[in-house]
């Protein structure tokens, strides 16, 4: 999980063969009831942003129990009987809306499996790829801050 401009929050190990969906609640988890940011800008962050693979009415409920306002990308088919139908979006050119606001995300991501040791996993213990993906973050965070940019 990341904040808005893309500096590491949180990080949950889980294995390659389980959905990430799951693990979004233990992510919330792990941050402080009311987020306050740390940082230069001193922003309290609010807002959730998710891809597709997040869209469900329990993941919007659960963030909006929490204080964000989520903002997860709709499915273009919902199979979930519980789910009301998708209200149609603005047009826009692009097919996603919310993309644009995920790229610092993704841009983190990259950045985090530009370390070797991460894209492949080589460690056994869960532990220690753990403390691999807390280090490396830390050096991003680190990059961020310092350079305003990675």
């Amino acid at each position: 999980m990341t904040d808005a401009r893309g500096r590491p929050l949180a990080i949950i190990t889980a294995p390659g063969n389980h959905n990430e969906r799951r693990y979004l609640e233990a992510l919330l988890d792990l941050l402080p009831p009311r987020i306050t940011a740390t940082f230069k800008d001193r922003k309290p962050t609010t807002e959730l942003y998710a891809d597709r693979g997040y869209d469900s009415e329990a993941r919007r409920t659960d963030a909006t129990r929490r204080g964000l306002t989520p903002h997860i990308s709709r499915r273009r088919h919902r199979t979930a009987k519980t789910d009301p139908p998708a209200p149609k979006p603005p047009p826009t050119n692009h097919p996603d809306p919310e993309a644009g606001k995920r790229w610092p995300i993704e841009r983190t991501n990259s950045w985090l499996l530009a370390w070797r040791r991460l894209l492949t996993r080589y460690e056994r213990r869960p532990d220690l790829y753990q403390a691999l993906a807390h280090l490396a973050a830390t050096v991003v965070l680190i990059r961020s801050d310092l350079h305003g940019g990675y």
